[in-house]
């Protein structure tokens, strides 16, 4: 006779041994889809796009409106009065928008605004999500300044409901906190953005950098993971906290030795490009180059947040050409 016992372990074995299939299937059919090729992951996030007869890249603008405005006009993308004038061109802004100086809503809206203008036209203004956005969204305020926290007092009142009773911000963080944090108004918006945008078989852009083994986790299920986790409907992504994220990692920032020249080409021949643009580690000199032309490295500090001498570059792909264009 089976006792009560040996029953409930053999339903135990039972349903253990059913959730492993199940998440075998859902593995597979993750494969499936990360192997897929050029697709958008979701309704929001581009991750493959075609590869358009030329692209602008801009590097990190951290909080400065006249310097996104300055490296825009000199690029011939927007005009005097800030508008959209470069019809079917394709600019691509790699992240860290805020932080630094004292312009993010600011600096926000026009970014906004250029979206809908350039969509209107026949081109793309596409912002990618850097590491300050993300610091926001973490409630990570050590770069903002007291101008940066009062822009967004018109979410005050509903922060200060929000954190009432916590001690982690005070009253006057708290339109700030309301409006990044996952599914704030603002993170509704960087939801949209992609964290890794890869042009046809020409290039890849991001943020930081992307070495191989984030390229292996799949660069579509980390858009993925980062715009679900920025509309608050999935938990943050552990790989956040990794400083070789492609967010944060400093590796393609610094001149490149052998191991990571040969991660470089690994990732690019993984995802099927010819190089991979990149900001967030200040090349004060102006834009740099490694590898021959596989590696660009774009964020010339032009911020008045960043305490120098700014220069206002940014860089023109074509399908066959790669040049920096701006301030000399």
């Amino acid at each position: 006779m089976v006792t009560q016992v040996q029953f409930g372990l053999c339903l135990a074995r039972w349903v253990f041994n059913m959730m492993a299939r199940l998440w075998f299937l859902s593995a597979t059919l993750l494969s499936f889809q990360l192997i897929a090729g050029p697709t958008t992951v979701g309704p929001l996030v581009p991750t493959y796009i075609a590869m358009p007869e030329r692209v602008i890249a801009v590097g990190d603008i951290h909080g400065d409106c006249r310097a996104l405005h300055t490296v825009l006009h000199k690029a011939g993308v927007v005009d005097a009065e800030f508008r959209w004038v470069a019809k079917n061109l394709v600019v691509v802004q790699v992240g860290d928008l805020v932080d630094r100086w004292v312009e993010d809503a600011k600096v926000i809206a026009r970014a906004q605004q250029l979206e809908i203008e350039a969509r209107d036209a026949g081109g793309r203004f596409y912002v990618l999500n850097g590491n300050h956005e993300l610091m926001n969204v973490d409630g990570d305020f050590r770069h903002v300044s007291e101008q940066g926290f009062r822009e967004f007092d018109q979410y005050r009142a509903a922060g200060i409901e929000l954190v009432n009773g916590s001690l982690a911000f005070s009253h006057d963080e708290a339109g700030r906190h309301y409006a990044f944090r996952p599914a704030g108004p603002v993170a509704q918006w960087l939801a949209t953005h992609p964290t890794i945008l890869v042009f046809g078989s020409r290039f890849v852009a991001v943020h930081a950098g992307l070495n191989l083994r984030y390229a292996n986790y799949g660069v579509e299920w980390i858009n993925y993971e980062l715009s679900q986790f920025l509309m608050g409907k999935w938990r943050r992504p552990g790989w956040i906290d990794d400083d070789e994220n492609p967010l944060w990692t400093k590796t393609m920032g610094r001149d490149l030795i052998p191991w990571t020249r040969q991660e470089l080409r690994a990732v690019l021949a993984l995802l099927q490009v010819d190089l991979m643009v990149v900001g967030h580690t200040p090349q004060r000199a102006g834009i740099t180059l490694d590898d021959g032309n596989a590696l660009w490295r774009i964020d010339t500090a032009m911020s008045r947040g960043m305490n120098g001498t700014p220069l206002f570059q940014a860089l023109e792909i074509t399908p066959d050409s790669v040049r920096a264009i701006g301030d000399r």
